[in-house]
Order: structure tokens, then sequence, then C-alpha cells
């Protein structure tokens, strides 16, 4: 329930920044705000619906990622079926990545729908035991439904950069339409937008990854009867 109420959070928080820059856009280019915030709800649904049911694919083409078959990786595969036992969830989807250094991510929307990736550095690097370790800690964010609530952290972060820049130059290039004062006014909001966005993207993953990441290691290391 906790995983589904920080999603919703953030989905409200995603389309509260549309309609904030479209009315931006919208009173610095048109002088008409409401046909702006409305377009900018209506690409908002869009962004949320792309958040939900594409991000996994997104992350997947983003890093290269290629499904394996368990022919192809038996011991990759057994440590995913046996933690994924151990969780009681269904085996998820397993993928490689064509990478050196040694990483792994889980990603989609739900236990049902999710993808555990390996690069192949860490199967050079990592011996069965180290392996378990690290998919253990995969399938904790899965368990918890951390890989949406982060897929969707990530979108509002590239969503935040996008719009601030535009409202940057729309306050720029757009402010003829309004009086001075205004043109002011929103000129310092689009220097504010463009130098603080950056801060609060940073401290929006920070504050949303890390104690996720902390949470997956406690949960995976008890789910291996490690010590925590």
């Amino acid at each position: 329930m906790g995983a589904r109420i920080r999603t919703a959070g953030l989905f409200i928080l995603l389309t509260g920044i549309f309609v904030g820059f479209g009315w931006i856009i919208g009173t610095v280019f048109f002088g008409d705000w409401l046909s702006t915030v409305v377009l900018f709800l209506v690409l908002a649904g869009l962004m949320n619906a792309v958040s939900y049911f594409f991000a996994d694919r997104l992350v997947l083409l983003s890093y290269r990622a290629q499904p394996v078959a368990e022919a192809d990786a038996p011991m990759l595969y057994r440590v995913v079926q046996r933690v994924a036992a151990m969780n009681q969830l269904p085996m998820p989807r397993v993928y490689i990545v064509p990478a050196a250094a040694p990483n792994a991510f889980a990603t989609g929307r739900n236990p049902k729908h999710a993808v555990v990736a390996v690069t192949e550095g860490a199967l050079r690097v990592l011996n069965e035991r180290e392996l378990t370790a690290v998919i253990a800690h995969e399938m904790a964010h899965v368990r918890d439904r951390d890989i949406l609530v982060m897929s969707v952290a990530a979108t509002i972060a590239g969503a935040l950069t996008i719009l601030a820049r535009w409202a940057f130059w729309g306050t720029m290039f757009g402010g003829g339409r309004r009086d001075r004062g205004n043109n002011g006014l929103l000129l310092l909001l689009g220097v504010l937008g463009i130098v603080l966005v950056p801060f609060a993207v940073l401290l929006i993953q920070l504050a949303i990854s890390r104690s996720r990441e902390y949470k997956a290691d406690y949960v995976g290391a008890k789910t291996l009867g490690a010590p925590s």
C-alpha cells in the first residue's frame, strides 16, 4: 500500500508540475493560460501512462539489455528462480546488459511484470553466492514495488529539467504580450527555474533512491537469512 501511495503522489506531483509550466508558457507566449494548461494536463496524462506502462522498456532500451534464456545463463536463471521463490514472487524476466562494469537493476511496474537485469561484468566477477546477494537486493525492490516508484521519479526528473528550460527560454523571447512588470516577474521565475530545478531533481532522486536502497539491502539480507 505504501508504494501505491508514493506512486500516486508522484503522479500528482508530475501533473501539478506540467499544469504549472503550462500556465507560465501560456501566459508568456499567448496571454491565454487556460488553453495551454489543458494541453499540458493532457501531456501529463500521457507522461503518466508512459511512466506506468513503458518505463521498463525504455530503461532496457537505454542499456541495450537483451533477454536471456535459461540455457544461455544457467547460474543466473537458477539464482533468480531461487530468490523469487524465497520472496513468493513470480519469476521475473531476465536480461543481460552488455557492459563491463559489475551492476544489476530491476524494473517493471509490478511483480507480475518485473525484469531483473545483470551486466556481463557482474556475471564475470561474481560467484554464485555473491550473485545471490545481488539478486536478493533487486528482488527486494520488486517485492516492495520500488521499481515503479523510482521509474516515475526518473520521469519527473527528466520532465522538470525539460520544462524548466522551456520556461526560461519562454520568458526570454516570449514576453512581448505582457506588460513590463509581468515580464520581469516571469523572467525571474524562469531564471529561478533553470537554476533551482537541477537541485530539486537531485534531491528528489536522492531522497527516494537512497532510502529505498538501504531498505532493499536489509530486506535482501533478511530474505537470505544473513545478519542485518
